[in-house]
Formats: C-alpha cells, structure tokens, sequence
C-alpha cells in the first residue's frame, strides 16, 4: 500500500498541471495481478481523482464514463445514460456527487443493470476464478479480494 502511496503523491502535481490544461485524463482499474483484481476495484481511481487531483466527484465520473468510452472508440455507444447506448448502471442509496467512495460500497447497491438487464443483488456472488494471466508479485501471497480487504479494516 505505501508503494501506490507514494506512487501517488509523486505524480499528483503534474498530474493536476496536466488536467488543468486540458489533457484528459481516463480511468483504469489497475486490474489483473494479485493486488487489485479484476472486478472489485473500478471506482478507486474516481476517488484518486477527488482526493489526490482535485477534481470534483462529477469531473472523475465523467473520466470513468464518457472519456473512457471516447478513448476506447465506443464514442456513442456507451459511457452515457442515452437512449441506443449500452446499458450498465449502477442504482446507489447515496449520492456520489457528494461522497466519491459510495461507488465502492457494495451495501450500498440497490439496482445494477448490465446490458440492459437488472442483476439479482440477492443472489450470492460467485466465487471470482483467477484470469489467465493473473499474477501474483513480490507484494502479495494471494489474489487479493474485496472481502479480503473489507474484512481487514476493521481489525486495522
């Protein structure tokens, strides 16, 4: 964790100059080796951008949406709520515009579509199989999951 700390810290300022200049930034997962999984860590970067950039919740929502769909060439046909575009959405009990971090609190979702198509929420999760091409590094022993972190913060 200290490593991506201070990964952080070192890059912020430029990283500020940079969006205030208009460079676009996009929003990754950081997904596919031990330490952030596939899956579980999407909305960690929104809350990079608030706290560390200095954008507004909307400004990082925007980078994980539009500019991603724009970057990815799928301007059009995702990364807004729009008639003909595809339809992932996520229904919260709370406002994220407020508080970034709501995206990543599972307890707090009460609807989620994917292509269109509500999820069953009370269904139990299956368990995440790793990815080929998942690895596991010098930082960490396991695959390391959401609950895995989830259930450690208490005791932290």
């Amino acid at each position: 964790m200290e490593i991506f700390r201070q990964e952080i810290s070192g890059s912020a300022d430029m990283l500020k100059r940079a969006y205030a200049a208009g460079v676009p930034m996009l929003c990754g997962t950081e997904s596919g080796f031990a330490i952030t999984p596939y899956g579980h860590w999407h909305y960690r970067e929104m809350e990079v951008f608030v706290e560390h950039l200095g954008m507004s919740p909307l400004e990082a929502i925007k980078c994980g949406t539009k500019d991603n769909a724009y970057a990815l060439k799928l301007e059009g046909k995702t990364g807004a709520i729009v008639e003909d575009h595809l339809a992932d959405v996520i229904i919260l009990d709370g406002d994220p515009l407020a508080d970034i971090s709501v995206l990543g609190e599972r307890d707090r979702l009460r609807h989620v579509l994917v292509g269109g198509r509500a999820v069953d929420l009370e269904r139990p999760q299956p368990p995440r199989r790793p990815i080929p091409g998942w690895r596991v590094s010098q930082f960490a022993t396991q695959i390391l999951t959401h609950d895995i972190v989830t259930s450690s913060r208490g005791s932290a």
